[in-house]
């Protein structure tokens, strides 16, 4: 085998995946059903694939997340679909996640459990974090 050719291999994989997804959205008609989020020249090649880095490198699965976020009626899919196509939560996001000495760095707390409205995710760090720093979760 040829060095560096399985990620070569991967890369062109995953390109065709992308571009396969793309046409389907359009071919579905996308950008003519949804006129008024998706504008003449929002969904281009370097956007979609700017999207789907987004999502695969920071989406959590649902199961690390509390239950009320994607359960009790809250939303309109299963929770078998909310586990299944993960979720993007602000700022928690951009926290990183490994297993190893450096994990769990970072947790959350719910707060307002007793009043929906109240309810709140707090993120915080279990020690000091110097500047520059990197935290795990």
């Amino acid at each position: 085998c040829i060095p560096g050719m399985p990620s070569l291999q991967r890369a062109a994989s995953r390109t065709m995946q992308l571009a396969s997804e793309l046409s389907a959205l359009v071919d579905a008609g996308i950008l003519h059903r949804f006129p008024d989020l998706f504008p003449p020249g929002t969904i281009t090649w370097d956007t979609w694939v700017w999207a789907a880095s987004v999502y695969e490198s920071r989406s959590l699965p649902a199961s690390v997340m509390p239950s009320w976020i994607w359960k009790d009626g809250h939303t309109s899919s299963p929770p078998e679909v909310w586990e299944s196509l993960g979720m993007l939560v602000p700022v928690l996001d951009m926290v990183n996640h490994e297993d190893g000495p450096d994990s769990g760095q970072a947790g959350w707390r719910l707060s307002g459990e007793e009043d929906i409205e109240a309810r709140r995710l707090t993120v915080s760090a279990g020690a000091r974090v110097r500047k520059h720093c990197q935290l795990y979760r």
